[in-house]
């Protein structure tokens, strides 16, 4: 049998230690910290530009526009 009880053999006196009691609770937070910054971050990006376009000449405006197309191109 590959999977199950019989694949992994341990000692019966084996104690099952937790290095640092809050270790798996800092993992979880930093996953779901990492994962919000990723997820919020065309919001942000968009929340950014809004704030930054109205102070723009219309020239300026469209040099994101255009260097976004590029790097889009690129991947």
């Amino acid at each position: 049998m590959i999977l199950g009880e019989d694949s992994i053999h341990l000692p019966k006196d084996f104690p099952v230690r937790v290095q640092r009691l809050y270790q798996q609770f800092n993992v979880m937070m930093a996953v779901s910290i990492f994962g919000g910054m990723v997820a919020a971050f065309p919001y942000i990006v968009w929340e950014l530009w809004r704030f930054i376009s109205p102070a723009l000449h219309p020239r300026e405006k469209r040099i994101p526009s255009i260097s976004s197309m590029q790097s889009g191109c690129f991947l």
